[in-house]
């Protein structure tokens, strides 16, 4: 690894900064930190890391703000950003997913998972990303997300190519809905395995932590996505009622992103 690859670094905990900035060095990274939004988006826009990390609750602007500006800025709208944090709720990971972040880590994440992130968007591994989110522990790296911002990237491009549409549909965990006897974790990435197998030949599902799911359905129309909505509770059977759904139609001219339409526009569907 080349010691000319800069990461940026923000976080408004100055432990944790200290300690991500010792670990970056140590593997031979030019390290620029920041503590607030603000200053990290100045020292993006100055230095031009190879990879940011950013924290998302941080003072002036927190870390989706920042992302979103960097996508808003031609010059930087492709660098990879890693979100690190203890917030991992469901709309929180989906807006990530949505502005294109790299990864998501949840803390408490071990800082050798900082560094694969790290590793992982120089090297643009994208055939590394799992396609399924069955996978992985409640902290560290949320596990579907790489391979559901692939999905969406990849739908997108198609999108525009074959002039089709494609859907999305979200699966949001009811604040007192879930488990009993098992974590809530672990049984949603039971439950998008079940969804996955059900959209067999329409697309995929993605567990997004412990809130709830993503489905990617590239050239599907709102009339189709809505069909398979009904799939997916029938594949659920008693466990659909747990979930609100929504539905959203790719559309580049609306300013809001799909998932953030789907996740407004949810219901029971009871």
């Amino acid at each position: 690894m080349s010691q000319s690859k800069r990461v940026l670094v923000a976080d408004d905990n100055r432990v944790n900064l200290m300690l991500l900035q010792q670990m970056l060095r140590s593997a031979g990274y030019d390290v620029v930190t920041a503590e607030d939004g603000e200053e990290a988006l100045e020292a993006i826009q100055r230095t031009h890391p190879d990879v940011v990390l950013l924290d998302i609750m941080m003072p002036k602007l927190d870390g989706l703000e920042v992302l979103q500006h960097l996508r808003a800025d031609p010059e930087l709208a492709a660098t990879p950003v890693i979100l690190l944090s203890a917030v991992d709720d469901f709309e929180t990971v989906a807006r990530a997913l949505e502005l294109s972040a790299w990864d998501f880590l949840s803390k408490p994440y071990r800082l050798a998972q900082v560094t694969a992130a790290v590793e992982s968007a120089l090297a643009a591994e994208e055939e590394a990303a799992p396609r399924e989110a069955g996978e992985g522990t409640p902290h560290g790296p949320v596990p579907g997300f790489r391979a559901a911002r692939q999905a969406l990237e990849a739908a997108r491009r198609r999108s525009q190519e074959d002039k089709k549409d494609f859907s999305c549909i979200t699966l949001a965990v009811q604040r007192n809905a879930g488990p009993l006897g098992e974590s809530r974790f672990d049984w949603v990435q039971k439950q998008t395995r079940r969804v996955d197998e059900a959209l067999a030949g329409h697309g995929h599902a993605y567990g997004l932590g412990a809130g709830g799911s993503v489905c990617v359905l590239p050239g599907h129309d709102a009339e189709e996505a809505a069909a398979l909505v009904g799939k997916i509770r029938e594949s659920l059977g008693k466990d659909a009622s747990a979930y609100d759904y929504g539905l959203a139609v790719y559309n580049p001219d609306v300013s809001e992103g799909m998932i953030a339409r789907a996740i407004k526009d949810a219901s029971p569907l009871a």
